[in-house]
């Protein structure tokens, strides 16, 4: 035989069951339209103004300088490749720079930005793999980051060691394992607000 405390205690622990699982609910649905809007002022902002198009243009020459500036460490060499800086370390070096300034160029020439996001969004998953493939091999020698700078300009980037470098690196593995998802979702979600209102890829 239940006592009528054993039911109201029973009753009670019931109702804060009940309470958690509403404020979970509550808490998904808030995520969940958070995320909507969001896309919903992505889709909105999808075609490219041309303040943008200028920026995506100074991107490309900067990505440009970023490319000839290690070339030089690399032809001349300076030091600031090792020996381990082989084939395959340049390779995954170099492409996602030279993906990053396609990115750029077919933002610029397209003026939509989702209809390029697979591309920024494979060049988040090769820019994560090449970062953590350098990250365990790290073929660099920052001593010798400036070389190619005027003697004037070496105090710039000269503070930059072989533990900071790492440090940034840790960052950017974290930020690329992010985007790698993030971009694919916000592609697809975009998308179909897009396709929605006929308005685009």
């Amino acid at each position: 035989m239940l006592s009528p405390f054993g039911k109201s205690q029973s009753f009670s622990v019931s109702s804060e069951s009940t309470r958690d699982r509403v404020t979970t609910l509550e808490d998904d649905t808030e995520a969940k339209g958070l995320f909507e809007k969001h896309v919903e002022s992505k889709a909105e902002k999808d075609e490219i103004e041309l303040s943008d198009r200028i920026g995506s243009s100074v991107g490309i020459v900067l990505g440009l300088v970023a490319i000839a500036f290690f070339l030089v460490h690399l032809n001349r060499p300076t030091g600031f490749f090792t020996d381990e800086f082989d084939s395959l370390a340049a390779l995954l070096f170099f492409a996602p720079q030279v993906l990053v300034i396609f990115h750029l160029a077919a933002q610029a020439i397209i003026g939509r930005q989702n209809m390029v996001r697979p591309l920024e969004a494979g060049n988040d998953a090769l820019s994560l793999i090449s970062v953590v493939y350098l990250f365990i091999v790290f073929p660099f020698d920052f001593s010798h980051f400036a070389e190619p700078f005027p003697r004037f300009l070496e105090f710039t980037i000269s503070w930059i060691s072989d533990g900071i470098a790492k440090f940034f690196m840790v960052i950017l593995i974290l930020v690329f394992a992010v985007m790698s998802i993030y971009n694919p979702l916000l592609y697809i979600h975009v998308r179909r607000v897009l396709n929605r209102r006929g308005s685009g890829i």
